[in-house]
């Protein structure tokens, strides 16, 4: 039986823990304090980081060999590349005001749920969400002085860092004849 590599296990564990602390960070600083419901923005970083975690623990767990690390590396480089994605156009969003128009930011102060079970296809439901106002959450919320998308960005932009190091990763061989 081959020998496995630790350091799958350590980055796994790395990724498993920014996940988990980033999951911390937005429950506990940026729900919302009067109303105590997420924004859609920070529900889709959340299923994100959720995806994220699992795809990260599951392989720290099991730890299987070389293949197996990077077929978990590269599911989560593609939710990593998706959370990417999602801080990017919001960050856009936020960027150009002109794009907003008044009913997107009334419908970004309801509860994600409410908003979900009041579209009745599920492409409208997203073509809605990814559509909704940047500025949902206040440009400096939280203990960090920079804006939740720009958070949102750098955290999955390690996370993408983290599975991409996972995905190249290719252990020296050890045998008898090498």
């Amino acid at each position: 039986m081959a020998k496995k590599d630790s350091l799958y296990r350590r980055l796994n564990a790395l990724g498993f823990i920014c996940c988990l602390s980033f999951l911390a960070y937005l429950i506990v600083c940026l729900q919302t304090p009067a109303s105590g419901y997420a924004t859609p923005f920070s529900s889709i970083v959340r299923i994100a980081l959720l995806s994220s975690t699992l795809l990260f623990f599951l392989p720290l767990l099991h730890n299987p060999a070389a293949t197996g690390q990077r077929v978990y590396s590269f599911v989560n480089l593609t939710v990593s590349l998706s959370g990417l994605i999602s801080a990017a156009r919001h960050l856009w969003i936020q960027s150009k005001p002109e794009l907003i128009s008044q009913e997107l930011v009334t419908l970004c102060e309801q509860p994600f749920e409410k908003l979900m079970s009041q579209q009745p296809a599920i492409t409208e439901k997203l073509s809605l969400l990814f559509n909704l106002s940047g500025n949902c959450i206040a440009e400096k919320l939280g203990p960090v002085p920079i804006s939740f998308p720009i958070q949102a960005l750098l955290c999955f932009l390690l996370l993408f860092l983290l599975c991409w190091k996972i995905f190249i990763y290719r252990p020296k061989p050890s045998g008898m004849f090498l």
